[in-house]
C-alpha cells in the first residue's frame, strides 16, 4: 500500500470517527437561583430559612441535574416540588417535576432543617408509580414538554414545603432564573470531516479517461 494511500486511508477513519461522535445537537439549560420566604405567595412565610438552587437540563440525555440546599428551616422538610405556570407573586397547585412528593420519599440521612440534596431526575421517563410516586420526576398526566417550557420561560418556582399547619403556602420558595443557555452551533464535526474528506481525494492519483 502507498504512503498516499495509507494517509488517505487514515483520514477516512478520523473522518468517521468525527461524525459517530457528533450526534444531535443537545441544548443544555441552567438554573441558578436563592430560596426565601420573602417569595412564598401571598405574604412571605415568615420564616428565617434561606435555601439556593442550582439546576442544569440536558436534552440529549434528558438529565436534570437537582441540586438544592436549605438552611435553618423553622420545621422538618416534608416535599420539594417545582410548581407552575406561574410568574413571581403568583401560585399554581400544580407540579410540574417532583423533587419529593412527600415525605416519605426524603432519604433517612438528611437533614430535614439544614442539608443539601443531590440527584438526577429525567423529565420524559414515564413514571410507573402515579401521580402519588415517592421518585422525582414529572408527574403523570403532566406533558414533560410543558412542564420544561415553563422552566425556560422561568414561569416555573421550587416549593419547598415543611409544616403545612404553620407555613401553608410553603416555607421557602424560588422562582427559576435561567442563566445559561448553551446552543452548540450545528455541523463543527461535519465541516472538518469534509475537509478531511477533501485532503484525502487530493492524496489519491487523478486518471482522465478520453472517450471517443
Amino acid at each position: 500500500m502507498s504512503l498516499s494511500m495509507s494517509l488517505s486511508m487514515s483520514m477516512l477513519g478520523i473522518v468517521v470517527s468525527l461524525l459517530l461522535a457528533n450526534p444531535a445537537a443537545a441544548t443544555r439549560y441552567t438554573w441558578v437561583f436563592d430560596i426565601e420566604p420573602e417569595q412564598v405567595t401571598p405574604d412571605g412565610s415568615g420564616s428565617t430559612g434561606s435555601g439556593q438552587a442550582w439546576l442544569y437540563y440536558d436534552t440529549l440525555t434528558d438529565h436534570l441535574q437537582v441540586n438544592i440546599a436549605w438552611s435553618v428551616l423553622e420545621a422538618d422538610l416534608s416535599a420539594i416540588h417545582i410548581h407552575g405556570p406561574a410568574l413571581p407573586g403568583q401560585s399554581s397547585r400544580t407540579h410540574l417535576v417532583d423533587i419529593f412528593s412527600d415525605a416519605s420519599a426524603i432519604p433517612s440521612e438528611l437533614d430535614r432543617r439544614t442539608d443539601f440534596y443531590q440527584a438526577v431526575v429525567h423529565l420524559f421517563t414515564p413514571h410507573s408509580g402515579g401521580s402519588s410516586h415517592n421518585h422525582g420526576g414529572v408527574p403523570t398526566g403532566i406533558p414533560p414538554e410543558d412542564a420544561l417550557a415553563a422552566m425556560v420561560a422561568e414561569e416555573a418556582y421550587i416549593l419547598l414545603h415543611s409544616d403545612d399547619a404553620v407555613f401553608f403556602g410553603g416555607e421557602l420558595r424560588g422562582q427559576l432564573a435561567l442563566t445559561e443557555t448553551l446552543i452548540p452551533e450545528p455541523g463543527t464535526a461535519t465541516l472538518m470531516a469534509l475537509g478531511l474528506i477533501g485532503l484525502a481525494l487530493r492524496s489519491r492519483p487523478v486518471r482522465f479517461a478520453l472517450f471517443r
